[in-house]
C-alpha cells in the first residue's frame, strides 16, 4: 500500500500440528452446529472414534495405543473436517475493518492451516488469540496471546518468500540467488567432472539450479538491475559447464562471450522462462471471476501518491511483455480467450523451446531450412529431420575451422563434383556415408609396371657393382624373395643350389603357410640348444571370461584376477573402432591350480552389474 500512502499491518498465523490438535468430541459438535445430516455425522463419528496405533521396531510391533485426537493422516476426509473446524474460528474472530478496495474490504487471507489478519493499525489485531483452542463444555474458548513477543519486523519469511516492509524485491532476488549459489558450489566438483557430459551438466542445471531461482518468479516485478543480476548467474553457471574457448587467432585460451554461450545453450535463457511463467499466471488469474488479484487490479484504494517517481509494478511488467508483440491491446481482453493468450503472447513473445515449437507446428509438412552459422573458429550447422516416429528432430553439429597447407592435387581433387548417389551433397564428408579418421599418408614407388618394380630396383643395384646374394641360398636375388625361405631347411652347400636355382623344382609351391624361425626342424635357442621344456601360449592353462561390460578395460580385468596368483598374459577382445571391450576375454595363468582357483571363485560372480561366466577355453583342460 506504499503506493497510495497507506499502512497496511498483517497478522500471519499457523497452527503448529494442526491436523493433530483438533478435538474430536468438538469436530462432532460444530458438525452438528452446521445442520448436517444426523447420518453424516453418525458416519463421521464412527470413522474417527476408536481407533488404534501400532508402533514396529525392526520387527518387533509394540502393544497397541488408542488415539483420542486429531484427524488420520491420508483419510480424504481430513481435509474437509478441518476446514469446517477452520471455518468455524473464522466465523467467532472478531475481524478488523481490513483494507478497502472500492466497495469490497480484504480483512481475511485464508490458505488451507494458513491465515492472513489484515488490518490498518497495529492493534487491531490484538484480539486474535494464539489460535490454539480448547473446547470446553461444548463451548469455544480461546487462549490469550502473549502480546510481548510481538515486535516491528522489517522483513519476514513466509512459505520461502521473503516479505519486506517496504515491498521492496531486491531481498527476495538476493536470497534466491545465495541459495542458488549454495547449491551451484555445493555441485562444483560435479560440474567441473571431465567423465559427466555437457548435456547431462545441463539438465542438471535445469533440474536442480534454476527452479531454486525461479521460486516465486511469477510474481515478480523485476527491474533491469535484478534482470541483470540474475543474467549473470545464469552465464556463470553456462561458462562452468561449457569451459574455456582456445582462441587460435590470439593463440590464447579465452571465456566465451554472451553471443556463444547462448548459441551452444540451445534453450531460452532464464529471463524468458520467468516472462513466460508471469503471462501463464497472469492469464490464469484474470480468467478467474471475482477473485481476489482480479479484484486488487480492477479497483485501487482510496489515497494519494507520495512524492517521487512510483514504483515498478507486476501489472507494469505484464503489461511491458504484451506491448512487444501487441502494441495498441489491452492484455486484459485477450487473456479472457485462452486460446489467443497461448497463440498470440506464449508463442510468438516467448518461445519455449524448439521442441515446443516443433510440436505445436507438427501439421506442417516442410521441414525448415538448415541454417549455418559462424562464430569465430566455430562453424555450427542446425538442420531437421524426421525420427522413426514421424516427428521432428532437431540436429545441430558444430565444426572448427582449421587452416592447413596441402598439395595442388589434394587442393584440385577437393574442388571435383560429386556423382553417383552423392551427386546433391554438399561439400565436405557425408556423414551418412563417410567415416571421418586420422589421415594416412602413402608413399608410391615410381616404375611403369608394379610388378616390374622390383626387378627394376634389383637391376639398379647391380649396375652399381653391389654384390647381392640371399642369405639362405646364396643366389643373387632377395632372401625374403627366396623359394627356399618357408621351407626350413640348412643349405650347407650353397654352391649346388645357386645351380639349381635356374631351374626350379615343378611342384615348389609359393602358397606355403609361414613357419616361424623358433618352431622350424632344427631351430635352436640362444645357447645352440633347443630347450625341450620352452611353452607357448597354448600350453599355458588359459580360461576365458564372458559377460563383460563395455566399459570394461585391460587394467581392471587384471586387478579382478590377479589374486589368483601369476598371469602369462590377458587378451580383451575390444572394438577396433570405439575401442569398448566386446565382453570377453581370456587370461593365461602360469598354474593350472591358480586357473581352477579363479574359475571356481569368479564363475556366476557379479561384477560391474553384470554376472560373469568363467570356464576353460579350450577342452583339454577341461577334460582333463
Amino acid at each position: 500500500m506504499w503506493e497510495f500512502h497507506k499502512d497496511v499491518y498483517t497478522l500471519f498465523v499457523d497452527f503448529k500440528k494442526a491436523y493433530d490438535s483438533i478435538h474430536r468430541e468438538s469436530l462432532i459438535n460444530i458438525l452438528r452446529k452446521f445442520k448436517f445430516p444426523k447420518k453424516l455425522v453418525n458416519l463421521v463419528e464412527a470413522s474417527i472414534n476408536g481407533t488404534k496405533i501400532k508402533v514396529k521396531l525392526a520387527n518387533t510391533l509394540s502393544q497397541p495405543v488408542e488415539v483420542v485426537t486429531g484427524l488420520r493422516q491420508g483419510d480424504a476426509l481430513s481435509p474437509v473436517l478441518f476446514n469446517l473446524v477452520l471455518g468455524k474460528i473464522v466465523r467467532e474472530i472478531n475481524l478488523c475493518e481490513g483494507v478497502e478496495l472500492g466497495r469490497s474490504t480484504i480483512n481475511i487471507l485464508v490458505y488451507a492451516d494458513d491465515i492472513s489478519l489484515l488490518g490498518r493499525s497495529r492493534d487491531d489485531n490484538k484480539n486474535v488469540g494464539e489460535m490454539g483452542i480448547r473446547y470446553k463444555n461444548n463451548s469455544l474458548k480461546w487462549k490469550n496471546t502473549n502480546l510481548k513477543e510481538w515486535t516491528n519486523s522489517n522483513t519476514f519469511k513466509r512459505k520461502g518468500s521473503i516479505i519486506t516492509q517496504d515491498n521492496d524485491i531486491k531481498t527476495e532476488i538476493s536470497m534466491r540467488l545465495q541459495s542458488a549459489n549454495k547449491c551451484f558450489f555445493g555441485l562444483s566438483k560435479i560440474f567441473r567432472s571431465r567423465a559427466i557430459s555437457k548435456n547431462l551438466k545441463v539438465r542438471m542445471y535445469l533440474t536442480l539450479l534454476r527452479p531454486i531461482v525461479l521460486y516465486g518468479a511469477e510474481t515478480w516485478p523485476l527491474r533491469k538491475t535484478e534482470e541483470r543480476r540474475i543474467a549473470v548467474f545464469e552465464r556463470k553457471v553456462l561458462r562452468r559447464i561449457y569451459g574455456a574457448y582456445f582462441d587460435v587467432l590470439t593463440n590464447e585460451w579465452r571465456k566465451l562471450h554472451n553471443e556463444e554461450l547462448q548459441s551452444l545453450f540451445q534453450r531460452p535463457d532464464i529471463l524468458k522462462e520467468i516472462k513466460k511463467r508471469r503471462l501463464v499466471w497472469a492469464g490464469h488469474a484474470w480468467r478467474k471471476h471475482d477473485s481476489l488479484i482480479r479484484r486488487v487490479i480492477e479497483k485501487n484504494p482510496v489515497g494519494r501518491r507520495p512524492l517521487g517517481r512510483p514504483r515498478l509494478r507486476w501489472e507494469d511488467c505484464v503489461r511491458r511483455d504484451t506491448e512487444t508483440v501487441e502494441p495498441e491491446c489491452h492484455w486484459q481482453e485477450v487473456a479472457e480467450d485462452r486460446d489467443r493468450w497461448q497463440y498470440v503472447y506464449l508463442e510468438d513473445l516467448i518461445k519455449g523451446s524448439w521442441a515446443d515449437e516443433v510440436e505445436n507446428h507438427i501439421e506442417k509438412t516442410t521441414l525448415p531450412e538448415t541454417k549455418t552459422e559462424h562464430i569465430g573458429n566455430t562453424k555450427i550447422i542446425t538442420e531437421y529431420r524426421w525420427n522413426k516416429d514421424n516427428k521432428k528432430e532437431k540436429v545441430v553439429r558444430m565444426y572448427k575451422i582449421e587452416k592447413r597447407f596441402v598439395s595442388k592435387t589434394v587442393a584440385e581433387r577437393k574442388t571435383w563434383l560429386k556423382f553417383g548417389d552423392s551427386r546433391n551433397d554438399k561439400p565436405g564428408p557425408n556423414i551418412a556415408t563417410t567415416i571421418p579418421a586420422e589421415e594416412i599418408l602413402m608413399q608410391f614407388l615410381s616404375g611403369k609396371d608394379g610388378e616390374n618394380v622390383e626387378e627394376n630396383i634389383l637391376d639398379r643395384l647391380k649396375s652399381t657393382n653391389m654384390n647381392i646374394k640371399c642369405r639362405t641360398c646364396g643366389g643373387e636375388h632377395w632372401s625374403f624373395s627366396c623359394h627356399l625361405r618357408d621351407t626350413g631347411l640348412i643349405v650347407e652347400d650353397k654352391k649346388l643350389v645357386q645351380e639349381k636355382v635356374a631351374e626350379p623344382e615343378k611342384n615348389t609351391s609359393t602358397n606355403r603357410p609361414y613357419i616361424p624361425p623358433s618352431a622350424r626342424e632344427g631351430a635352436m635357442d640362444v645357447a645352440g640348444k633347443r630347450d625341450p621344456y620352452a611353452r607357448t601360449y597354448d600350453d599355458v592353462p588359459a580360461i576365458r571370461i564372458e559377460n563383460l561390460s563395455e566399459s570394461t578395460s585391460e587394467t581392471d580385468l587384471n586387478e579382478l584376477v590377479s589374486q589368483f596368483g601369476p598371469i602369462a598374459r590377458i587378451f580383451l577382445a575390444s572394438n577396433k573402432v570405439t575401442g569398448e571391450c566386446r565382453g570377453y576375454a581370456f587370461v593365461n595363468f602360469k598354474s593350472k591350480m591358480d586357473a581352477e582357483k579363479a574359475i571356481k571363485s569368479l564363475h556366476g560372480y557379479g561384477y560391474d552389474h553384470l554376472i560373469l561366466n568363467v570356464d576353460w577355453s579350450t577342452n583339454s583342460y577341461k577334460n582333463a
